[in-house]
């Protein structure tokens, strides 16, 4: 990204559906320090441009996803990478996240690659689409682990009908302020 991205601005896809949201925020309600600021998501990119800088790219967007179909994501395996040390209490700490099986995978990719080459960004990072539950202590990796695992044993199931642009004042919560559908 450049010097014209924000992290009061990301680029992500939502989900729709009060129901799945409700499941997966019992969750983060409870262990994700971020739970008040976003709703459910995937980020495609965070941090991303300002909104005015974004109205220079929707066209172009709108044009690339006009006949890339909606399609549904399943997320079936609860996974964690580690996130470094908690500032307070220099604790190792993991993040806990819902990741694709194996065609949401592909198709959550083909999306990143049509947006990343529509708003010319020059990353190199490997996209990992997950949606966040939750962090911890080291310590308690295996109990959280289990306990996600229990909670999670259904896999979660939506359709990606379009993508989100989120945007939030210093302290506030992110909202949907634009948004580029996807042909359903």
């Amino acid at each position: 990204m450049d010097n014209k991205t924000v992290v009061t601005s990301a680029f992500t896809v939502t989900i729709d559906d009060t129901k799945i949201n409700e499941r997966i925020d019992t969750i983060r309600s409870k262990y994700d320090k971020a739970y008040p600021r976003w709703m459910p998501h995937i980020n495609l990119f965070f941090p991303f441009f300002s909104l005015e800088t974004f109205k220079e790219f929707k066209q172009s967007l709108q044009d690339a996803f006009k006949d890339f179909e909606s399609f549904t994501v399943t997320l079936d395996k609860v996974d964690f990478f580690s996130q470094g040390k908690d500032r307070v209490t220099k604790e190792k700490m993991i993040t806990y996240n819902l990741r694709c099986e194996k065609k949401s995978l592909d198709n959550m990719k083909k999306l990143f690659t049509v947006a990343k080459s529509q708003l010319k960004i020059n990353s190199k990072k490997e996209f990992i689409p997950h949606l966040t539950l939750g962090q911890s202590a080291e310590r308690d990796k295996d109990m959280m682990l289990s306990m996600l695992n229990e909670t999670f044993k259904d896999p979660i199931t939506f359709r990606v009908t379009k993508i989100c642009v989120l945007q939030r004042e210093k302290d506030s919560n992110f909202e949907v302020v634009d948004e580029i559908n996807l042909k359903n």
